[in-house]
């Protein structure tokens, strides 16, 4: 399984405390760290700055078609932990992975858990 390693950041990209309401996540990157080698110690990619919808402090709403002034947002449960995220995350631009974050774990969006 994929541990997603998400980060919390405030509205401007700094990292949240646990505490304060964050704005945006990250995530550790699907198929960018897939067949990296792992002695070599190099930073591991991340996915995101991805919006978390009503993020009141920030102004952040949602709205009715889940978008916010044409940005994306996640609704978030509240897990500092273990967070899922929904809906799914569409990175087809980026890296090309389609899938949830759940529990803190990367899942596709067919369901299976992706390998680390």
């Amino acid at each position: 399984m994929s541990a997603a390693h998400v980060e919390f950041l405030t509205i401007s990209g700094d990292p949240a405390q646990p505490g304060e309401k964050p704005a945006r996540f990250t995530f550790r990157c699907v198929r960018g760290n897939q067949g990296r080698l792992k002695h070599i110690a190099l930073e591991p990619l991340t996915c995101g700055e991805l919006l978390i919808a009503n993020a009141a402090p920030h102004g952040i709403k949602r709205d009715g078609q889940g978008q916010n002034g044409g940005h994306p947002q996640w609704d978030w449960d509240g897990n500092w932990e273990a967070p899922t995220f929904t809906p799914s995350i569409n990175c087809e631009k980026y890296c090309g992975w389609h899938g949830y974050i759940r529990r803190g774990r990367c899942v596709s969006a067919g369901g299976a858990d992706e390998p680390d």
